[in-house]
């Protein structure tokens, strides 16, 4: 009876530590889940941020959208109802230029661009949403008459247009159903205004606020930005010098600069 009981007991340990064994198996396999699982999680949340953060993309695209009016450089505004509604205008315009094959288009006698009214309108819509008020009728901005010839139905581009030489660069985007996009003011002329010393450093920032519409995303406002330059720029404002665009040759032409009189030398 005795050696029984041993025998019992020798097998209830070989079972107990059998299960033992069982669960530490158990363990050890829950836990290289575990650790994996967390890597997975973790890498995947770096992957994820890494996205979110790159947005370059994006920047690329706004630039695109905001080159017709950065260069026009407009006054900040609240709403489109208290926009310049013929600066809105010349930046559709100049936007249907840069959107679309110019070789196409036709020419008056005089050799003007004419670009047609409902492309133009397209791009109008684009920029400002389908609630924009867009009234085909000529239109006066920045000095330039563009004529609206209704027999034909377009827009007559004057033969030499001045347009401001700010180029975009987005630097920041917030926001969701209103996005705010900083933009930083490039000038070919240099931070210190000088024609002998250009820099991708903007000269100053703007915020464009766009509004989330049906369709894709709408400006609603202009405002000024909290952002400022990390150089001086009191030689370049708002009046930034000029450059003339020839449509005809699709070619910049700056104003001639007068050469500096030579001091002229006197006999001792």
């Amino acid at each position: 009876m005795q050696k029984d009981e041993k025998v019992n007991l020798r097998n209830q340990e070989q079972k107990r530590k059998k299960r033992r064994r069982s669960r530490q198996r158990v363990g050890l396999a829950v836990s290289i889940l575990t650790v994996v699982g967390v890597f997975s999680l973790v890498f995947g949340g770096v992957k994820g941020v890494q996205f979110l953060l790159d947005n370059s993309k994006e920047k690329a695209e706004y630039e695109a959208t905001l080159a017709p009016l950065v260069m026009l450089d407009p006054l900040p505004f609240d709403s489109l109802d208290k926009a310049n509604h013929s600066t809105l205008m010349q930046a559709a315009v100049w936007a249907c230029v840069y959107n679309n094959d110019i070789s196409t288009y036709e020419r008056d006698e005089l050799g003007a661009l004419m670009l047609p009214a409902i492309e133009i309108e397209r791009e109008a819509m684009r920029l400002y949403g389908p609630d924009f008020t867009f009234t085909r009728e000529t239109f006066t901005d920045s000095g330039m008459e563009f004529v609206y010839s209704e027999e034909k139905d377009v827009y007559i581009m004057p033969i030499t247009s001045q347009a401001g030489m700010y180029t975009p660069q987005v630097v920041r985007i917030t926001g969701w159903r209103e996005k705010v996009v900083t933009v930083g003011y490039v000038s070919p002329f240099g931070t210190d205004g000088g024609f002998a010393s250009p820099s991708n450093t903007p000269v100053k920032y703007v915020e464009y606020v766009f509004a989330r519409g049906r369709d894709g995303y709408y400006l609603i406002a202009i405002r000024e930005s909290d952002m400022k330059p990390e150089v001086s720029v009191s030689s370049i404002n708002s009046e930034a010098p000029a450059s003339f665009v020839d449509i005809e040759s699709e070619t910049t032409l700056s104003d001639e600069l007068p050469e500096p009189e030579q001091p002229s030398e006197t006999e001792e």
